[in-house]
Formats: structure tokens, C-alpha cells, sequence
């Protein structure tokens, strides 16, 4: 059986709620009902039904939350006013402290389920924010490129026989300039061509050699700086790989070879399909985590291009990425 509405005990329930869900002077509590007061009376000339004069008496109140934050300057504009301040400060520590000791008073009476309680929790919020770091460094990838609404990467679909076989990522080096040629609104491309199987560097010391093979070496073109964001620390990048047998290398890389010396205008032998000595005119930052290309080396593609022998081997129309 439904409870009849009482007005009385509406009001004393009202009053009650609000006291806990905002802490406020009696004086204004009594202002606040008040005004419900008198609104619900007008309603209830106007020939409202008891519950439902008090029901919008309260809507017309207005946004709870809003008053809250507005009463809330006025609670402690009040309190400093009546040097009440530190008074109210030892009170609500006093309350703060008597929460924890309940809770650690808890805690102790139920060891058992207090650690299973916690250790799921902790265990489910480590778990949680693991999943959101990964998600935020999956996504975060080639983000640092200005220009990334504007990149493409040319993809082929490949054929032997009847049927497609697959799709590949990489392309022939004669794709960037054939298609820039025939295809309308491609501003300019570079092609990137990674050094399968490592390239060997070697530094002739004043008193030995250096030999390394690196893995993370790229010939590219000349227009790969103005397309990707990837700083330079020292040189110029719209002129860097411009000329014949020169090259760049990232920082751990110039303190690796060259330690604390000047690494620009030092030079590298270089033994793959081109071979020489190829001399450092620029430096870059260390590639970050969240680029799919990584590289410590980069080296002109025309010197590759005019290599003989590699155009012997299949030249431009050899692998490119």
C-alpha cells in the first residue's frame, strides 16, 4: 500500500538533505526554507495538489550543484567574517581523522577480506592504467609529423598467376617518379630504401680502426626532410643530402664513433652497394619510439641509384619501402 504524501515530513526530509550534501549556516537553511515555503504556497492557491506544489517548489529552487558551488564561497566569506574559520577547519580534520581510524579500525577486524579487497583493486587500476599507456603510445605514432594528413604510403598488390597473392608495404624505387608524373596533386615524394642485411661503417683512429655493422641505416632522397619532422641537431636540413657521398647520423651514434669531437665534417667508411667514404654534414636527434621508421643513418639515394652495379642488380626497379 502506497504512503499517503506528508508535507511536514517532506519538508523535515528536504531540509535534512540538504544539511549533508552542502554544510550550511542554520541562518541560511532557514532563508532557503523559506523561500521553498512561500513558493509552495503560491502553488498551492493556484490549486496545485499538496505533492505536487512541493515537488516544483524544489525544481524552482533551481540547479543544486550550482548553488552549491556559489554557497560554498559564501560559507567561508561567512566564517572568516565571524572568525569562525579555524574553528570549522579543527572541526572537519576532526572529522576526517575519526573516518580514518574507523576505516583502519575496519580494516584490522577484517584482514582477510580487507587485503583481497585491496590487492583487487590495486591490482585492477595497475592493470587498467598499463592498458591506457599502451593504447596511448599505440596511437601515438608518427603523431610528431606536422604534416601526416598529407603523407601516403604507396601499398601493391602483387599476382602470380590467377588470383592476388597479397599486399605488400614496399614498392620499386621507380614508382616515386613515375607517379608524380602522372599523377595530378602529389606535391613531391622521397623514397626510402632500408639496407637489408646492414651496412659495415668503419672510423679510422688516429691509433685504429673501427669497425661496426649497423642495421638502422636508410638511403633516401633529398626531399626526406621536407616531407618528416625528424630534428636536426646540427646542419641543414634543406640542404643536407644534397651533395654526393655525404651523410647524417644521429647523436648516440656520433658519441659512439666520435665521442666527444666535433662529428660534422668527420667521415665514415661506408662498405654495402656503395661503397666509399662519405663524409657527416649533419647530426639528428635520436629517432623517438613512436616512429615507425627507425633509423641512425641516412645516406643519398642517388649515389646508390648511380652505382652500376646496383642497377645491374635490378636498380630503380629493385625494393623500396
Amino acid at each position: 500500500m502506497e504512503t499517503p504524501f506528508n508535507l511536514a515530513t517532506a519538508l523535515a526530509t528536504w531540509r535534512q538533505f540538504q544539511a549533508r550534501r552542502q554544510p550550511m549556516l542554520e541562518e541560511d537553511l532557514d532563508e532557503l526554507e523559506v523561500h521553498l515555503r512561500a513558493h509552495l504556497s503560491d502553488l498551492r492557491r493556484q490549486g496545485w495538489g499538496e505533492e505536487a506544489a512541493f515537488r516544483e517548489a524544489v525544481r524552482a529552487l533551481g540547479d543544486l550543484e550550482e548553488a552549491e558551488a556559489e554557497y560554498s564561497r559564501v560559507y567561508w566569506g561567512k566564517l572568516r567574517r565571524r572568525q569562525q574559520l579555524l574553528t570549522e577547519l579543527q572541526w572537519r580534520l576532526s572529522m576526517f581523522s575519526n573516518y580514518v581510524k574507523i576505516a583502519l579500525r575496519d580494516l584490522r577486524r577484517h584482514k582477510g577480506y580487507s587485503f583481497i579487497t585491496i590487492a583487487g583493486l590495486s591490482l585492477g587500476m595497475a592493470c587498467c592504467l598499463l592498458l591506457f599507456q599502451y593504447v596511448a603510445f599505440e596511437t601515438s605514432f608518427d603523431q610528431f609529423n606536422t604534416k601526416k594528413d598529407r603523407l601516403y604510403r604507396a601499398t601493391f598488390e602483387y599476382t602470380r598467376g590467377e588470383g592476388m597473392e597479397g599486399i605488400s608495404s614496399s614498392s620499386v624505387l621507380a614508382f616515386g617518379p613515375i607517379v608524380a608524373q602522372e599523377v595530378p596533386g602529389i606535391v613531391r615524394y622521397t623514397r626510402i630504401l632500408p639496407t637489408y642485411g646492414g651496412v659495415v661503417l668503419s672510423n679510422q683512429g688516429a691509433s685504429e680502426t673501427r669497425t661496426f655493422t649497423e642495421n638502422h641505416a636508410l638511403f633516401v632522397d633529398t626531399t626526406f626532410f621536407s616531407m618528416f619532422d625528424y630534428p636536426l641537431v646540427k646542419g641543414d636540413r634543406s640542404q643536407v643530402l644534397s651533395n654526393p657521398h655525404t651523410m647524417l647520423i644521429s647523436e648516440s651514434m656520433a658519441r659512439k664513433y666520435f665521442g666527444d669531437q666535433e662529428p660534422l665534417g668527420k667521415t665514415l667508411e661506408l662498405s654495402w652497394w656503395e661503397s666509399g667514404t662519405y663524409t657527416i654534414a649533419g647530426v639528428m636527434e635520436d629517432v623517438p619510439p613512436t616512429s615507425h621508421l627507425r633509423f641512425d643513418f641516412l645516406f643519398p639515394l642517388s649515389d646508390l641509384l648511380d652505382n652500376e652495379a646496383f642497377l645491374a642488380d635490378g636498380g630503380s626497379w629493385g625494393p623500396e619501402s
